[in-house]
């Protein structure tokens, strides 16, 4: 494969076929590093995200990332992940 041209097909096997372990805990400690900026553990204690729906939150994030690993950012289903995210990542901003 040339990274290049198979940047998407690399990274899904990757994830899924090499180290789907350590995605799982990359994406475990990525949100809990997020907890620890006080600026958003301010905005999600005043949602209450982190009191009452921090496994909504845990399993929405690996959905809209697993989208966009399965099908490539490029994908229609990609690019409605990406925005979906930025959509709510602009909510909170």
């Amino acid at each position: 494969m040339e990274p290049q041209y198979d940047d998407q097909q690399i990274v899904r096997r990757l994830v899924c076929y090499e180290f789907p372990f350590d995605f799982t805990r990359a994406l475990e400690f990525a949100l809990f590093r997020t907890f620890c900026v006080p600026p958003i553990s301010r905005l999600l204690n005043d949602t209450g995200e982190i009191m009452h729906r921090a496994q909504k939150r845990y399993d929405d994030t690996d959905l809209l990332v697993s989208e966009i690993l399965e099908h490539g950012y490029a994908s229609e289903r990609g690019r409605a992940a990406t925005e979906r995210i930025n959509t709510l990542h602009a909510a909170s901003e």
